[in-house]
């Protein structure tokens, strides 16, 4: 009796896997020389009716199979049959400093870089960045003008009037708040004092408004407002505090 060799049958083996295409599944197809089936990419048997997978737990990493096509479907950043190949497998597949998750495969980016293996950038020229912002060609980091924020400095101090302090109110175009006067900073939140001894001249600290309450004629924001006094004798003049009519 003649003993066949893998794939082939009959009395003296000459029936092969397949004699047209159609006898090979999932768009095999057959090679008419050895009768046997050219399987597709992840199939495998002798007719190609073995797929990657049968259930979801035949894939890896979070993939789910396709039960038409008996195909794993992989999530975000895996590849493979199986799915079973992720974005890294050392710290050195990841690029501007970001490091490898060996439980998950997949790459933890550096603070303002994304993508697969890190490689998305904030920018690659200064007009990428916003507000004036320039970028670094060493990092491809957005560094921002002063009072911008986030990735590509889009981030200003406000969005609303509500965002800035003390009755400032909110630039729409520059996204910078306008302060009221004798308040600064990015959010008008530093007025003119914190304490009583930031007023002068025996001036009191108004905790609420940040504000100095001025001791009886002085004026100013945190200084003795004074007038000049022109002696017309005299080259000189003489600097006095401005008393209150009252």
């Amino acid at each position: 009796m003649c003993m066949c060799a893998a794939g082939y049958t009959g009395t003296t083996c000459g029936t092969g896997a397949c004699a047209v295409d159609s006898d090979c599944e999932y768009g095999g197809t057959c090679d008419l020389t050895t009768l046997m089936c050219m399987c597709a990419a992840g199939y495998t048997g002798t007719t190609c009716g073995t797929g990657a997978c049968a259930v979801d737990s035949d894939c890896e990493y979070g993939g789910t199979c396709d039960l038409t096509t008996l195909m794993c479907m992989c999530a975000a950043g895996y590849t493979g049959t199986t799915c079973g190949t992720g974005a890294c497998a050392v710290d050195s597949d990841c690029e501007y400093g970001g490091t490898c998750d060996l439980t998950t495969l997949m790459c933890m980016c550096a603070a303002g870089y994304t993508g697969t293996t890190c490689g998305t950038v904030a920018c690659a020229v200064d007009s990428d960045c916003e507000y004036g912002g320039t970028c670094d060609l060493t990092t491809l980091m957005c560094m921002c003008a002063a009072g911008y924020t986030g990735t590509t400095c889009g981030t200003g101090a406000c969005a609303v009037d509500s965002d800035c302090e003390y009755g400032g109110t909110c630039d729409l175009t520059t996204l910078m708040c306008m302060c009221a006067a004798g308040y600064t900073g990015t959010t008008c939140g530093t007025g003119a004092c914190a304490v009583d001894s930031d007023c002068e001249y025996g001036g009191t600290c108004d905790l609420t408004t940040l504000m100095c309450h001025c001791a009886a004629g002085y004026t100013g924001t945190t200084w003795l407002d004074k007038r000049r006094i022109f002696h017309p004798n005299r080259k000189d003049s003489t600097v006095v505090p401005e008393v209150s009519s009252n």
